[in-house]
């Protein structure tokens, strides 16, 4: 039997509420793979997190001190 025949045979036994959920699913994957992908990167940062970063240290050095790391312990 192929997976196409499986699949039918399933869904002739499936109850009404789980072949609603099946149409949902696959018009909502449908429409996923039919959309236009989107253009470009967004340049700059939600208006919800700027000015909330927080630098804690150096980019090229840790924060704290080799002899404080646990996994060299």
């Amino acid at each position: 039997m192929t997976d196409r025949e499986q699949l039918l045979h399933e869904i002739a036994q499936a109850p009404d509420d789980l072949i609603q959920e099946l149409v949902a699913f696959l018009s909502t994957a449908k429409a996923r793979r039919n959309a236009a992908p989107v253009s470009g990167k967004r340049r700059s940062p939600s208006a919800a997190v700027v000015g909330k970063g927080e630098t804690l240290g150096d980019l090229v050095s840790p924060i704290v001190d080799e002899q404080e790391w646990e996994c060299l312990k």
